[in-house]
């Protein structure tokens, strides 16, 4: 989770900034950090899985029991950009509320 948390403050950081994809900008450095949280993002994902194959219920659970409007599942892409962007939310409110 340190790991999630150490990307996770790159990728908020750099989305804020001027979208240039140059190596020495916060934007493409932010761009590499969604990679690997989206990888990190899988790992927990698949964790998720193997535990609700053993009835163990949480939020992400839900996510992925989720139907959309075809009733089919969420897609996984859908889920990590749904997750990405509940951390960015409770994050940055966090964050502002203490400026």
């Amino acid at each position: 989770m340190d790991e999630l948390r150490v990307e996770f403050i790159k990728w908020s950081y750099g989305m804020l900034k001027l979208s240039i994809n140059l190596p020495s900008f916060a934007y493409y450095s932010s761009l590499k950090a969604r990679k690997q949280i989206v990888q990190l993002l899988d790992m927990i994902i698949g964790q998720q899985k193997q535990e609700m194959a053993e009835g163990q219920m949480r939020v992400l659970t839900s996510l992925l029991t989720v139907l959309d409007e075809k009733w089919e599942f969420t897609s996984e892409s859908s889920i990590k950009d749904n997750l990405i962007l509940l951390l960015f939310t409770g994050y940055n409110t966090s964050n502002n509320t203490w400026l």
